[in-house]
């Protein structure tokens, strides 16, 4: 079974959630499973460096996008704008991928996988470790209900209900998901 992840950090880079992913994948690997994940470089060093690479039997495909910053919120927005792209490209060269896993880093990155599902095939998976724009309002990032919240919010939520999958990690998170349009028995609590 072939199985792809899409997330914007996997070690080296930092990142909670490159390092969840880092350990699930290899596990998975172990398994048996033929593990891919496409990622950004986090420098342009990077790309040069690990330009595709198979560490511990997982594939690691990295792309190009602007430069990750959190000192502007226009600067982390452009990022995010030039990593989409990027991503579904690498994503749609590699074969055809089983299972597609998409995590929430950078922000409605599950469009993407429901677009890679769309032109390839393929059982879909959200691994939800955040929900957006909820945290970027409760952070104060974007106002609370304001006009890009509700694009944010509609965009994500007509892509959460394609989702045959999305792994919440918590009880609370459920209430927000079902809100959202997700059906219950397409949420599994981990």
């Amino acid at each position: 079974m072939k199985v792809l992840f899409l997330n914007r950090v996997y070690p080296p880079a930092d990142g909670a959630t490159g390092h969840l992913l880092k350990e699930l994948a290899e596990r998975l690997a172990l398994r048996g499973l033929e593990i891919t994940v496409v990622t950004s470089a986090t420098t342009a060093e990077a790309v040069v460096d690990f330009p595709s690479a198979s560490r511990s039997t997982v594939r690691i495909e990295r792309v190009k996008s602007l430069p990750f910053s959190r000192s502007s919120v226009v600067q982390r927005a452009l990022s995010y704008l030039s990593l989409y792209p990027a991503l579904l490209w690498r994503a749609l060269r590699l074969p055809k991928q089983d299972v597609i896993i998409t995590m929430t880093d950078p922000p409605l990155l599950l469009l993407v996988g429901w677009f890679i599902k769309l032109l390839r095939g393929g059982r879909l998976i959200h691994w939800a470790q955040d929900l957006y724009p909820e945290l970027a309002e409760e952070l104060g990032v974007l106002s609370k209900n304001g006009l890009i919240a509700k694009i944010c919010r509609t965009v994500s939520s007509f892509a959460l209900r394609r989702q045959q999958k999305v792994i919440s990690l918590v009880r609370c998170m459920n209430e927000r998901l079902l809100n959202r349009g997700v059906g219950e028995h397409n949420i599994h609590i981990i």
